[in-house]
């Protein structure tokens, strides 16, 4: 989402939640895996963020505007624009995404990591070539582990949705 190293730079401040989202000026360089951004489905690096909760954003404002209220599980609609192969105008998307705690998406990422580290370290020690090293197992686990994170985020989808919908209703009374 917001790097917390930029908007720390850029604010004096730490954040405190994530989208998961890494920007390079407006557009979204990478998305954190297990981050709300990523498990959403819909965004793509490359794409350029144009407003975020119904707003017009600069490159400069994209940064603290995504920050928004700073509290997890605080909602922020996010519209991108997708560069069009042909040249066209592109094509607009809106998501919806919960903010993540900083360091609850921090904790998945460290999870990733060290399933990697320890897969590498197994193939370090496995020197018998009669010997198979145990990658099923680990690999299990990581897809374990992806399925959880995608339950996860359609479960705040929902959440998300019927928040969205309670809006709407309580407007229109």
């Amino acid at each position: 989402s917001v790097p917390t190293a930029t908007v720390a730079k850029a604010s004096s401040f730490h954040s405190r939640t994530t989208v998961g989202i890494m920007l390079s000026g407006f557009r979204i360089d990478r998305m954190v895996l297990g981050g709300p951004a990523h498990e959403c489905g819909l965004l793509r690096p490359g794409d350029k963020i144009v407003q975020v909760d119904g707003r017009l954003v600069s490159k400069d404002a994209v940064a603290t505007a995504l920050l928004g209220s700073d509290v997890p599980g605080s909602l922020v609609e996010i519209t991108v624009r997708r560069d069009d192969p042909q040249g066209g105008p592109g094509k607009a998307v809106t998501v919806s995404l919960a903010r993540m705690a900083t360091d609850k998406i921090a904790d998945r990422r460290r999870f990733f990591e060290l399933f990697a580290e320890m897969r590498n370290e197994v193939a370090r020690l496995v020197t018998d070539p009669a010997t198979p090293p145990p990658f099923p197992l680990l690999d299990e686990s990581m897809e374990l582990w992806t399925r959880m994170l995608a339950a996860d985020a359609e479960h705040d989808r929902r959440v998300a949705d019927n928040v969205r919908g309670m809006q709407k209703r309580s407007r229109a009374a």
